[in-house]
């Protein structure tokens, strides 16, 4: 028997828990030495502390060997050299512990157990091998992931490539109810292959974001990227980001299914987290410069001053009005239906000319990316829809349909009928939106145009046009002498067509009931949602100005019942107060205002040089540009619902003080037309009810 090289000090058989001194085999009935501390006295015999890789095994007292320990390294025949065993020296074999005294894993079946797979060497060399093998696997998928990517060649990620990697880590992993320490020695190995498959997406992207031609605007009036000599929708470079930023979108989206069907323990998601943050990270820095700048294009577009300029006369027979002479003619792509580009009014043909432009480019970075490729379009098109109410806002001015269209819309000179426009913008918004079918969406959209016509007086009916009428005879109101359908809200309908023709089939409805707040598509439902808002907002306006063009005593009734929460008698006029109840409200005082300052006008010839006190507009009041008004006001829709208490104030304190001079210059007898004076004072006291019924800010009116 070969001599342990440094026989460690152990516990006899017979129980004794102090360690003795190794002097060779007893002889006789003598017992070794105890082992005394450096003052004398025996250690205490009250601990018993088994030492470590032996198990107390309850067979003839003796012990038996489970693990090892800090004894020594095990032998050929799993016991410990330089211990005594049942009185057996080490090196020869003796029998191992029944299989009820081994633990097993807390958690697994004895069976499963990576401590039951034979011996301890035997175990960790299988343990180690599985967690090997998925490495092997891993790697091997990420680097197929990668195969072929080139940036300068601008070969991007295949689609679904991050699907398969996602995938595959995900079938690696075990079920929620396994064991803990193999879940997390399997996790570890995955999130090695996701960091070096994340490491090889930065080092793709980065120079491409640093690239000068990946800032390069959308070409978005090209549509038919076929065809000769077209420039592309978006440049290569801008392509092969959009592919890596796919591939990091499906990766991270099988990760996050997976821990929101599955029941992990908590580690998991801890662990899984970062790597899942990187990923978003790499997504967000393509997709947010790129919709940015289609934000940012579509809403300049939006700047609504192209007007067509009337041609002089010539023979004495006056021309229809010409298109925008002063801004050159946007030409509508082969897209747009014939029928409809026609309808379109000038001022919105930029936007028009971008709108399938906008959508392709909605397709290419957003469509593939599920519920969040949803939100982000969302986000987009609810910032270009305030934006563009707000700018339609300011067209209320324009009296005349002929000022907007371009001249092959008219018909014998005349703006086209309410019918015709339906019809036209129908076509334009082809399919339906927010989920609706064809035929619903083509109710809407025709139904509200036609509906606008009918919430004006019989006279303002279309062709054939009405003989004038004597100046003693014209009521002196604004909007007596009104079309069809104002031009503000024709301009509305057109801009909701082409809001509809760019998110047609790209944005969901919104579900009937919200989900809860820890429900994971709250984020998506929202948005939806926020959307739906918004185009009923563009609608609401739509109504709401043209019932704007009515004597001021509708308006003032309508909002009467508004501020009374009743019910009006007609289910046409239920939908006026439906209206100004959802349209924004800072928007909905500036539309009151300017017909209070438009009526007041009329009275400033008869109060000599000082003319009439108007309403002065918050910037005004408030000695700040219109820039900033509108930077911190109009900025957007959760902005201006914010600040609308502020600006009610502004209305209400500028109220008392022209409903005040309006009552002094009564009194001295300055006005020319009791009617006029009337009518100035309705739209005054309509004011007034606006503030109370939207925002609760009443004004004291001296009538």
């Amino acid at each position: 028997m070969r001599p342990s090289p440094a026989p460690p000090v152990t516990t006899p058989a017979n129980g004794d828990p102090h360690p003795a001194v190794w002097n060779g085999p007893a002889v006789g009935n003598a017992l070794p030495k105890v082992a005394r501390s450096a003052s004398g006295p025996p250690r205490s015999r009250t601990i018993t502390r088994p030492l470590g890789g032996l198990s107390l095994a309850a067979k003839d007292g003796a012990l038996t060997p489970h693990h090892t320990g800090p004894a020594g390294l095990p032998t050929s025949t799993g016991a410990v050299p330089g211990i005594v065993l049942n009185g057996v020296p080490n090196g020869i074999k003796t029998g191992t512990s029944p299989p009820g005294t081994r633990p097993s894993t807390p958690g697994m079946p004895p069976s499963a157990s990576m401590g039951n797979l034979g011996t301890e060497n035997a175990s960790t060399t299988a343990a180690g091998g599985v967690i090997d093998a998925i490495g092997l696997r891993l790697s091997e998928q990420v680097n197929k992931t990668c195969l072929g990517v080139d940036l300068k060649s601008r070969k991007g990620f295949k689609k679904g490539s991050g699907w398969a990697l996602g995938e595959a880590v995900v079938k690696e992993l075990p079920a929620p109810t396994a064991d803990a320490y193999l879940l997390r020695a399997v996790l570890r190995t995955s999130v090695r292959s996701l960091t070096i498959y994340t490491s090889r997406l930065e080092y793709f992207l980065l120079p491409a974001m640093t690239d000068p031609s990946f800032a390069v605007p959308m070409q978005l009036q090209t549509v038919m990227p076929t065809a000769p000599n077209a420039v592309p929708l978006l440049n290569a470079l801008q392509i092969f980001a959009l592919s890596v930023c796919h591939a990091a979108w499906e990766t991270c989206e099988v990760l996050e299914v997976d821990l929101e069907t599955q029941t992990y323990p908590r580690f998991v998601a801890e662990l899984l987290r970062p790597i899942m943050e990187k990923l978003d990270s790499i997504v967000a820095r393509v997709v947010t410069p790129l919709l940015a700048s289609l934000k940012k294009e579509l809403i300049i577009s939006l700047e609504l001053n192209q007007v067509p300029v009337a041609s002089p006369p010539v023979n004495g027979n006056k021309l229809l009005p010409a298109a925008a002479a002063l801004v050159p003619a946007t030409v509508l792509p082969s897209t747009i239906p014939s029928k409809a580009a026609s309808h379109i009014p000038v001022c919105m043909r930029a936007f028009a000319a971008r709108v399938d432009g906008a959508r392709r480019a909605f397709e290419l970075i957003c469509k593939d990316c599920g519920d969040d490729g949803e939100s982000w379009i969302a986000s987009v098109v609810v910032a270009i829809v305030w934006r563009g109410i707000v700018n339609c806002s300011d067209k209320t001015d324009v009296q005349d349909s002929s000022q907007i269209f371009a001249p092959s819309a008219a018909i014998h000179g005349r703006p086209p009928s309410p019918e015709s426009v339906a019809r036209a913008m129908v076509s334009l918004a082809n399919d339906g939106t927010l989920g609706l079918p064809h035929h619903a969406q083509t109710a809407i959209v025709g139904g509200a145009v036609v509906k606008m016509a009918s919430i004006l007086p019989s006279r303002a009916a279309s062709r054939p046009a009405s003989p004038p009428k004597k100046a003693a005879e014209l009521p002196v109101i604004p909007g007596a002498q009104g079309i069809a359908i104002p031009p503000a809200a024709l301009i509305l309908a057109s801009f909701e067509a082409l809001v509809t023709r760019l998110v047609s089939g790209l944005v969901q409805k919104p579900a009937a009931i919200a989900p809860s707040a820890n429900d994971p598509t709250v984020t998506e439902h929202l948005a939806r949602e926020a959307l739906s808002e918004a185009l009923e907002a563009v609608t609401s306006m739509k109504i709401v100005v043209t019932a704007l063009e009515r004597p001021p005593t509708y308006m003032c009734d309508v909002l009467q019942h508004l501020r009374d929460d009743a019910d009006m008698a007609s289910e046409q006029d239920e939908q006026v107060v439906d209206a100004a109840e959802d349209v924004p409200a800072v928007l909905l005082f500036h539309l009151i205002a300017k017909k209070v300052n438009k009526s007041i006008g009329q009275l400033a010839p008869s109060n000599g040089s000082r003319g009439a006190a108007v309403l002065r507009s918050p910037a005004q009041t408030w000695g700040i540009a219109e820039e900033d008004y509108d930077r911190q006001v109009l900025s957007s829709f959760s902005v201006a619902e914010e600040r609308a208490r502020r600006v009610a104030l502004v209305y209400k304190s500028e109220l008392e003080r022209v409903a005040k001079d309006l009552a002094v210059s009564g009194a001295v007898g300055n006005a020319s037309s009791e009617l006029q004076r009337e009518a100035a004072k309705t739209w005054i006291k309509t004011m007034n009810l606006a503030l109370i019924a939207r925002c609760g800010v009443a004004s004291v009116l001296p009538f």
